[in-house]
């Protein structure tokens, strides 16, 4: 087995060591190395609205899951 891979962002190559754990695909690392995944999250929280809905989205996950929370 290598012990390194090819980043199709950023077209290096680097070790295992530089992606994330994805176990749905079959080696079992993320696609891309963590600096692109890190850089394509840290722009789509700049895009206007994103981080907004992405709170949303969390809070209503703990209240699902969590109920309803105390009021302050």
């Amino acid at each position: 087995m290598t012990d390194s891979r090819h980043c199709p962002d950023c077209d290096r190559d680097l070790p295992l060591t530089a992606f994330g754990v994805n176990r749905h695909r079959k080696d079992g690392t993320m696609l891309t190395c963590r600096d692109c995944t890190n850089a394509r999250r840290r722009a789509w929280y700049r895009i206007p609205g994103n981080k907004e809905r992405a709170i949303a989205a969390k809070e209503r996950w703990l209240r699902k899951r969590y109920g309803a929370p105390a009021a302050v």
